[in-house]
């Protein structure tokens, strides 16, 4: 079973289905947190991560520049990725494939 992890500002998750297996199990594209059944701490991280997210669009102008600096995209997938790789070592019997952009910054 395969799990995609990237952030779609608005959407309030960071994992979708990659494959059958993970449709039939946690339905829709969009896989919320809640549904990992993870530790209260470690999906209390993976949702404030999305709240913070978030934060990196102008919503006044969503198309517009970020309000991030090219520092903060970096410390954010720096941060991202060790929440992933903690909900892989939590539940190890996914795949989750890690489709955040180099930087996070585009």
């Amino acid at each position: 079973m395969r799990l995609r992890f990237f952030f779609d500002p608005g959407s309030s998750v960071c994992f979708w289905t990659a494959d059958h297996e993970a449709h039939q199990l946690f339905g829709d594209y969009p896989v919320e947190t809640a549904k990992l059944s993870l530790p209260e701490a470690l999906a209390a991280r993976g949702d404030a991560l999305i709240a913070r997210f978030d934060g990196s669009v102008d919503w006044e102008d969503p198309a517009g520049a970020s309000p991030w600096t090219r520092e903060d995209h970096l410390r954010f997938a720096i941060e991202a990725r060790a929440y992933l790789a903690d909900v892989a070592a939590y539940r190890p019997e996914i795949s989750f494939e890690d489709c955040l952009r180099a930087s996070a910054a585009t």
